[in-house]
């Protein structure tokens, strides 16, 4: 199940927003990337607002909007406060990631197409799976609700998050996200052999 949340996703070494339950990105984020390295290489800044501005980019959206049955001004939105910027649909963000610098379309569209929300998806519904399989099989788990936050530390800790970061899960990298689903599978079967709850993350963490 999708839940509302931002999530921070590495692009070359910087952060790019990404609204989690509708997949729009901040393509104020992508600009601040995307105007360093023109500069790096010689060129110019350009100006997020030209953008929406150009003729091509006003038929874009047209077409976008025809085909994805989504109003124009539904597939952009210039934001204030603390999640600010232009927030996009996602064929938006990659004509308008086209637009700042064809150079990294081929990087661009990979980095797009990612499989990294589906990957979150599935290990937030894991965990839930594992924690129902541990309160059944293990008593202490069931009468202590304490050992859900400890179990979830155990994992997060082992996957290399920080324990200070309540956004800890929204800034992982694909890797970290595959390693707790990993964790998941490997708690379910060390569960079926461990005693306590206790010897069953040892086993699995010294795993990992």
């Amino acid at each position: 199940m999708k839940t509302q949340m931002i999530m921070e996703r590495q692009l070359f070494g910087n952060s790019v927003r990404q609204n989690h339950k509708t997949g729009y990105f901040n393509l104020s984020d992508f600009a601040v990337i995307a105007n360093k390295l023109r500069i790096q290489d010689g060129m110019s800044e350009k100006n997020t607002e030209l953008y929406f501005r150009n003729n091509s980019s006003k038929e874009f959206l047209l077409q976008v909007s025809h085909e994805e049955n989504i109003l124009v001004e539904d597939l952009y939105a210039k934001k204030k406060g603390k999640n600010g910027g232009y927030w996009v649909h996602p064929l938006i963000f990659i004509d308008a990631a086209m637009w700042f610098s064809p150079e990294l379309k081929v990087k661009v569209l990979k980095w797009v197409l990612d499989e990294l929300i589906l990957v979150r998806d599935e290990g937030g519904e894991s965990f839930k799976d594992v924690m129902s399989m541990l309160t059944r099989r293990y008593p202490e788990v069931k009468s202590n609700p304490i050992w859900y936050k400890r179990i979830a530390r155990s994992i997060y800790l082992t996957c290399g998050l920080s324990a200070d970061d309540p956004n800890r899960w929204q800034k992982a990298t694909k890797e970290q996200l595959q390693k707790r689903t990993k964790m998941h599978d490997e708690i379910k079967l060390m569960s079926q052999h461990a005693d306590n709850i206790s010897d069953c993350l040892i086993m699995v963490c010294n795993n990992n």
